[in-house]
């Protein structure tokens, strides 16, 4: 669970992320292994820090909403993560809720469903978010049996893919994977700020979200 502190080596995993991440929607010759010198000088620090950050960010981000709300919903608590979280690849349905109130949002936006990709290349794995306003995506790193190191990039709109982690650290993303039930699981991505976080909820096709 996001209270926990990185897992042994997360550092470690951080410095062998690649420099080129998700190839793209529905492809799994993503995230090849490449050299990340430059990534383990210049970013680990800050993303294990952010990884480090988010307990806090999340309660913060919870202290506006409705307290029956985050109790019947698995996906908001931060303590709602179980064992065996690593995804199983393929198809997704899912959808953004972006937490945190600020100037003109409310402190809770929850956006339409979405459809969303796990692949694997070489027994590794990669995310994708492959519809809606915002698209991003990036490669999954085991962390505990309760989570994974989510290392990814922000797509522009029009762009057909991201630049991939490390390559324009302005649209670096960085979060965890959990699973919050039977076929479903969570994104949790904290902003760059620390003020706010959003959490892609994922449910394989056959599932469907609720």
């Amino acid at each position: 669970m996001p209270g926990r502190p990185p897992g042994p080596g997360l550092a470690c995993r951080l410095s062998n992320a690649p420099a080129r991440g998700y190839a793209g929607p529905g492809s799994d010759a993503g995230c090849r292994r490449a050299s990340a010198r430059r990534l383990a000088r210049d970013r680990q620090g800050r993303d294990a820090a952010r990884i480090d950050r988010l307990a806090a960010g999340w309660e913060a981000a919870l202290a506006s909403v409705r307290r029956s709300r985050v109790a019947s919903d698995p996906v908001l608590r931060p303590d709602g993560a179980v064992a065996r979280a690593a995804p199983p690849p393929g198809p997704y349905q899912c959808r953004l809720t972006r937490l945190g109130a600020g100037r003109g949002r409310r402190a809770v936006v929850r956006y339409p469903v979405n459809f969303c990709h796990i692949g694997v290349h070489e027994a590794r794995l990669s995310f994708a978010k492959q519809t809606g306003g915002e698209r991003f995506d990036g490669c999954l790193y085991p962390d505990t049996d309760e989570r994974w190191i989510f290392l990814g990039a922000k797509a522009a709109r029009g762009e057909a893919m991201a630049p991939g982690y490390g390559a324009d650290p302005a649209r670096d993303l960085v979060g965890l994977v959990e699973r919050v039930g039977a076929m479903r699981y969570r994104l949790v991505i904290p902003s760059a700020s620390g003020a706010g976080l959003d959490i892609v909820e994922l449910a394989p096709i056959s599932a469907e979200l609720r």
